[in-house]
């Protein structure tokens, strides 16, 4: 076999990376002797070597990559140690670092570990028995469905349901609560000064209220009007559900009449059943006085 013309191809076409990162070419020769022949041997084992560091190096970089991009905030409570959390109405709002998961918000309950402090043998309160819980944004609201009013001991565990993108959150420390504090709140009121008229467009009037109305039985808040038509004799009043409808957009009542006709209402909220903001029936108002209808056309 003639050596020299194969250790010349080898050598050749051979590509050293060296470790500035810069590529070489081996010498080309026609004169191979056999100390070249060990040169070319120790030269592709440093160049062998060389390269099992470039791969193990690019490895380790798109691991330390992938472990950044894994790596998140921990879902924790958002509260310094040793804060006494305040028990308003029998609530209290439990703070996180993010905003929580709303899927299964009810079974976070079973998350919490809840007892009554100042009792001996007191057993530890049974979710959705003892206590509900909520989320409104990173916030849980727990509500005590017991008649203690002493403090209680609240700490989250390991949990199986409260998450954040889907991780769970971490154990917390023991918190404490206040004694509850019953706030006796504001009744929803109509906000119109008296006299104001209020305009009737396409049919609808807007009822604005001081507070965010509850959206349950909307379509019932009707039953807590009292429309009559202005300009006629002997006209009844409208009838809920049959000449109007009710619909809740945050603070406002949407009224949409059913009826034909053009002139104006006058319109009073009395006395609420079903009208409510928080659980708290509205107030009765003065009695206002509607535009006639201006009809105007959608583009």
């Amino acid at each position: 076999m003639d050596h020299k013309k194969v250790m010349t191809t080898l050598l050749a076409s051979m590509l050293l990376i060296s470790s500035s990162g810069e590529i070489a070419t081996a010498a080309n020769t026609n004169s191979v002797s056999g100390d070249s022949l060990h040169g070319g041997y120790t030269i592709l084992k440093r160049s062998e070597n060389m390269a099992r560091t470039y791969s193990v190096s690019m490895i380790a970089s798109k691991n330390e990559t992938n472990v950044e991009n894994i790596n998140v905030d921990a879902l924790e409570v958002n509260l310094e140690n040793g804060t006494e959390i305040p028990q308003i109405n029998k609530q209290i709002e439990i703070p996180f670092t993010q905003a929580l998961d709303k899927a299964n918000q009810e079974q976070y309950a079973y998350d919490l570990v809840i007892k009554q402090l100042g009792k001996t043998n007191t057993p530890t309160l049974i979710p959705m028995i003892d206590y509900t819980t909520a989320v409104e944004g990173n916030r849980i609201i727990v509500t005590f469905l017991v008649d203690y009013s002493d403090e209680y001991a609240v700490q989250v565990r390991d949990s199986l349901f409260i998450r954040a993108n889907g991780n769970p959150a971490s154990q917390s420390e023991v918190y404490t609560t206040t004694r509850n504090n019953p706030v006796i709140a504001e009744s929803p009121k109509v906000n119109l000064e008296i006299g104001t008229e209020i305009p009737q467009i396409n049919k609808q009037i807007e009822i604005p209220f001081t507070q965010a109305l509850d959206t349950t039985n909307q379509e019932l808040y009707a039953y807590d009007l009292v429309i009559k038509q202005l300009g006629k004799t002997n006209i009844p009043t409208l009838i809920p559900m049959v000449d109007y409808t009710s619909a809740v957009e945050g603070n406002k009542l949407i009224v949409t009449f059913l009826v034909d006709y053009t002139d104006e209402y006058s319109v009073q909220v009395r006395d609420s059943f079903f009208i409510r903001a928080n659980g708290i029936p509205a107030s009765q108002s003065e009695v206002f006085t509607t535009t006639r209808n201006v009809q105007l056309i959608e583009e």
